[in-house]
């Protein structure tokens, strides 16, 4: 009985380790499914950010296109508008030219023009003091010819 009485205490003693062991068991468990729960709704979260992450990098790559679209737009506006300014800057150079020139011959069209006056305020002169001699000329010949006749009728 002694040894029945020792079977028994072993039992019990391997019944309670066992319950020990169950409860241990059962709180890791409900502890392991606990954290699992939570590892479902990281999953679920981790998820939405990676699908808010693609529809952001989907939007970035699409704007950087966009982007990429318009700076290439631009370059070419850029090239256009640089070819525009080359030619017009030639076109100014000749316009410049043909303005030089064009006052050079303003400035030696004055310069003949006042010439020109000049000429023409002597020759006036010159004919006013032909016109006064002439009619003086005249006025003593009429004066010649009057006295003629006037000495004619005398004798």
């Amino acid at each position: 009985m002694v040894d029945a009485v020792s079977d028994l205490q072993r039992i019990i003693t391997a019944a309670d380790n066992f319950k020990e062991q169950y409860n241990e068991l059962r709180n890791d468990n409900a502890r392991l499914h606990s954290e699992l729960q939570l590892s479902k709704i990281n999953v679920v979260q981790q998820a939405q950010e990676v699908d808010e992450l693609r529809k952001t990098r989907d939007a970035s790559n699409s704007k950087i296109t966009e982007l990429t679209a318009a700076i290439s737009a631009n370059e070419q506006t850029i090239q256009n508008c640089k070819k525009n300014f080359y030619e017009l800057e030639k076109e100014y150079l000749s316009v410049k030219k043909d303005f030089q020139f064009g006052q050079r011959q303003i400035e030696e069209l004055k310069r003949q023009n006042t010439q020109l006056i000049t000429n023409e305020t002597n020759r006036k002169q010159e004919h006013e003091k032909a016109l006064a001699t002439l009619s003086s000329i005249q006025r003593e010949v009429t004066a010649s010819r009057d006295k003629e006749i006037e000495e004619r009728h005398q004798a």
